[in-house]
């Protein structure tokens, strides 16, 4: 803990040291939210916890970013990925809970770790939709170290969307080659 003394160089003014802090902490909340991070992770919720599963599967293994080079499951629960040469290992934590009013609410917590520091930590909620059933979607960061992954993370969700284009042309070209067999088209 970091404390300043007094003017007189007596005792500590823990006052200014906790508002010093909370106002740090804002700042690099917003940091985090200028930088895109929730939604970026938000994103990437959607994938990384499959990824120890597609990767070993030869038909799934093309839903796996090509930056990922090892995904696993942890004795933990944790799911690690290695990336750039990186050992990055992410935490779900979940909690539920009920209002006074009877509404039973989802949160949790998805955790970020390099090198065993935290480095990152989305505040998520679990939202459900009658039509097409409940997502997860980001609504704070409660932990935030600024640091290179950024980088990472950035160029993972670019090359995702890469990847996803390429494999929707194929597809398609797949399906338009079957369509002209199917209809005697040359």
């Amino acid at each position: 803990m970091i404390f300043s003394f007094n003017k007189k160089g007596m005792g500590m003014d823990h006052k200014n040291d906790v508002d010093r802090i909370h106002q740090e902490v804002e700042k690099r909340k917003r940091r985090a939210e200028e930088l895109g991070i929730p939604k970026l992770f938000e994103k990437l919720y959607s994938r990384i916890p499959h990824y120890p599963s597609w990767i070993k599967n030869d038909h799934n293994r093309e839903w796996v970013c090509s930056l990922i080079t090892e995904a696993t499951k942890m004795e933990d629960g944790g799911i690690k990925i290695v990336m750039n040469g990186k050992d990055y290992v992410f935490y779900f934590k979940e909690s539920n809970f009920s209002t006074p009013d009877g509404e039973y609410h989802k949160h949790g917590d998805w955790e970020l770790y390099c090198d065993s520091k935290k480095i990152l930590v989305v505040d998520m909620a679990y939202e459900m939709d009658e039509y097409v059933g409940g997502n997860w979607t980001a609504f704070g960061v409660s932990a935030f170290i600024e640091g290179d992954w950024i980088k990472d993370f950035k160029k993972l969700e670019q090359k995702i969307a890469v990847e996803d284009k390429e494999r929707d042309q194929r597809r398609k070209a797949k399906e338009a080659e079957k369509l002209k067999g199917d209809f005697g088209i040359d």
